[in-house]
This record gives C-alpha cells, structure tokens and sequence, in this order.
C-alpha cells in the first residue's frame, strides 16, 4: 500500500506518495531550479507568446529556439501528448521537454488521457536521462482553455499513480507551478480525489 502525506504553506504544498514528492507551487517556473523544465507549446513548435512558452523564450535566451527550429526542421510537427528535447539556455535547468497539451473542446472524447500523457512522457524522458528534478507548467489551462480542476487531475493522478517505470527515481521532485492558471486550491482538491483512490 501507498503512503502519503501533505503540507501546506503561505505559497506552495507539498504531497508525497512513497517515494514521489509533488510540490504545486505558486510561482515563476523561470525561475525554480530543476532538472528539467517543462515548456507548454503548439504542435507546430514555433516559439513565443505570451504564456508559459513566451516566458521561457525570453529567459531562456535564443539557443532553446534555435534547436526548436532543427527539430522542426527533421521531424515537422509534435504530436499532442508527445515532447520534444532542446537545450534550457540561461534557464536554471539542464534542459527543456517541449510538450504539446490538447485544446479543450467540451464534450470531446480522450482529451484527459492525452493530457496525461504530455506529464506521462516527460516523466519517461527524465528517467531515460537520469533526471529527478522536472518542473510542470500547469499543462493547457491557458490559451487551450483546459478547466483547472480536470487539468489538475491530469497532473497529480498520473505521475504519482500510474507505473512511469521510474525505477531508479527515489526522491523523484515533481514541481508543478501556477501564475494565473493552476492555484493550490485546484492541486488540493485533486490530491484529495487521488488519494481517495489509494
């Protein structure tokens, strides 16, 4: 059986499910050293805007751009619920998973799944690296109009549950961060939902 416990402070909560930690923090994920940042972008991979994908453009400096541009240029497009790799330039991480979230219609069929596994693959890229740092965008809850609460499922329900190999991954730090989207409310209650499951 999975053990967990929580803790809630002014800015960030913390939930830890056997030897996943997940942090839902209030903050600037250009700012939050890790491993790994997680960057929420168009199939077409072309940079800027701005959300999540401007801001880390901006930090990041050109380079991450630059290799967006090569892989565009070898593979086209990203198909959504896959990720691609490129360099995090002056970000406080070693690289960038460029993940490519669903638009939300209402109504429509395997939109949960697929955001699941935008987190499920970078989750999957980290470990085949070795990394145990990644820090999350709240995936698609901006301009691709995903409900927090849904989205927050998504995030929490998938890389703490489900079997991610993860093997060697013990103190995996999974950070998953809100501005304007995803607020600590919307990551409790989705805790609650999944540790109910346990």
């Amino acid at each position: 059986p999975m053990t967990w416990s929580f803790t809630i402070r002014y800015q960030d909560m913390e939930v830890f499910f056997g030897e996943r930690r997940l942090r839902a923090i209030k903050g600037d994920i250009t700012r939050i050293p890790a491993d790994v940042i997680v960057n929420s972008v168009t199939s077409e991979l072309t940079p800027g805007g701005e959300g999540v994908d401007g801001a880390i453009h901006r930090a990041g400096g050109p380079r991450i751009g630059a290799e967006l541009e090569k892989i565009r240029g070898t593979q086209g497009n990203c198909q959504v619920g896959e990720a691609v790799v490129t360099t995090a330039g002056d970000l406080p991480a070693k690289l960038v998973f460029h993940t490519v979230g669903p638009k939300f219609r209402d109504g429509a069929l395997g939109l949960d799944e697929l955001l699941a596994s935008c987190y499920k693959r970078c989750l999957q890229l980290a470990e085949a690296r070795g990394l145990r740092i990644i820090t999350f965008p709240s995936v698609s809850t901006g301009a691709f109009g995903y409900p927090l609460s849904e989205a927050a499922e998504a995030a929490i329900a998938n890389p703490l549950l489900e079997d991610v190999s993860m093997k060697g991954a013990k103190g995996l730090l999974i950070n998953i961060t809100g501005g304007l989207d995803m607020t600590l409310f919307e990551v409790d209650e989705a805790a609650n939902r999944v540790r109910e499951e346990v």
